[in-house]
């Protein structure tokens, strides 16, 4: 006999119960055993010496927090946790159109729960709406790769659970599907996921850092609204637009990094953040929302380039520091002059062929340009200036050959 399972309708192991196996080099325990007796494992006597000796590479298989972790670590043997099990006949669900199931409800009292890949021989892909809404006592969840949808609210108010690792299967993060979880301090969302919906993790207060992945393009509505305890956020180049009150009252939040992909900052996308201090606006953006940055009380000074034309009602009000940068004649100025803002001009810096503003002229800024003089993108502020690379005042197809030759180290 090499290896042995002890189900789970025994509750104690004694002394010596396997040292004669000398054979045995695994054993899986049941979480209902909570006494092992001293060399009940991993040993034999040997009589001729009388004394015990200690099997090698013995591994000893249970769940974490159990008699059989214990026995595990106080005798120096490999231990292999296994995932606490939960039974499927908590769960309410129902059959979708393909065959697959979502659940509905969550009837049990366990705090750690892993749900089940599948049930009734059915492929477990969705978590549905509000399906473990107010589950308070929950401390962990194990979300199956089957899953691919997280439905609105599906564990919002979950105020016991600290951590969630959203599985690379799931495409979908619906609204409020994490809101109020206050416990909460870390959470991973993997590259396949393509929309976190409004409120995803609204009012999570212990939540610290996020990590947006790649394959967001929008921040929504609200996601991170109240998250007082946020401190930093990757927001990737993929995002092309920070939602209505995307962030408001992250007041913990000290700085934020807004890729050259987002276009649009909505309304009261960083209200009330109170522990900013600078933020520069990427040449990209073209719009401001009203109430962006209103009730930044820290803020003392923003770079906003000349591509923003719209500057929304409120945009900095409650700013008593700040000094906006920007350019002579652009909508910052207008916005300064018109709300009593400190206001300085800053020069425009003529890099000819440079669209992307990044000081140097590559084959990305040739596209851009070819692309502008045929209609199919369109150049504002100094990307327009810059994409005049022969000075002639008309951008066309041979400014975008001379961007070119630069990008090559060619002369232009």
């Amino acid at each position: 006999m090499t290896s042995v399972t002890i189900p789970d309708s025994v509750t104690s192991i004694g002394v010596d119960a396997f040292s004669a196996c000398t054979g045995l080099t695994s054993v899986t325990i049941g979480n209902s055993v909570s006494s092992i007796g001293s060399y009940a494992f991993g040993y034999y006597y040997d009589w001729n010496n009388n004394e015990y000796i200690k099997t090698d590479d013995f591994t000893i298989t249970g769940y974490a927090g159990t008699a059989a972790e214990k026995y595990a670590i106080d005798n120096g043997f490999e231990f292999i946790a296994l995932e606490p099990e939960t039974d499927s006949d908590d769960f309410e669900y129902t059959v979708l159109d393909d065959g697959t199931v979502e659940i509905t409800c969550y009837n049990g009292s366990d705090t750690e729960i892993v749900i089940p890949s599948e049930i009734d021989g059915k492929s477990v892909t969705s978590i549905g709406a509000w399906a473990f809404n107010g589950c308070t006592g929950l401390t962990s969840i194990t979300i199956p790769d089957s899953v691919t949808t997280i439905g609105g609210g599906a564990f919002e108010g979950c105020t016991g659970l600290t951590s969630i690792t959203i599985p690379d299967s799931v495409t979908s993060v619906g609204y409020g599907a994490f809101a109020g979880c206050t416990g909460l301090t870390s959470v991973t969302i993997p590259n396949s996921v393509t929309r976190i919906g409004w409120e995803a993790f609204s009012n999570c207060t212990s939540l610290t850092s996020i990590t947006i992945p790649n394959s967001v393009t929008n921040i929504d509505q609200e996601v991170f609204y109240g998250c007082t305890g946020l401190r930093s956020v990757t927001i990737p180049g993929s995002v092309t637009s920070i939602g209505w009150q995307a962030f408001s009252y992250c007041t913990g939040l000290t700085s934020i990094t807004i890729p050259d992909s987002v276009t649009s900052i909505g309304y009261g996308a960083f209200y009330n953040c109170t522990g900013l201090t600078s933020v520069t606006i990427p040449d990209s953006v073209t719009s401001i929302g009203g109430d962006a940055f209103a009730a930044c009380t820290g803020l003392t000074s923003i770079t906003i380039p000349d591509s923003v034309t719209s500057i929304g009602y409120g945009a900095f009000s409650d700013c008593a520091g700040l000094t906006i940068y920007g350019y002579t004649g652009s909508a910052a100025e207008k916005y300064a002059n018109d709300n009593d803002i400190n206001f300085v001009a800053i020069e425009h810096i003529i890099v000819p062929g440079d669209v992307t503003g990044d000081g140097e002229v590559n084959l990305k800024d040739a596209i851009t340009i070819q692309k502008a003089a045929l209609s199919m993108a369109e150049l504002s502020g100094q990307a327009l200036i810059n994409a005049d690379v022969n000075g002639d005042s008309i951008i066309n197809l041979l400014d975008s050959i001379l961007a070119q030759k630069l990008a090559l180290g060619m002369t232009a």
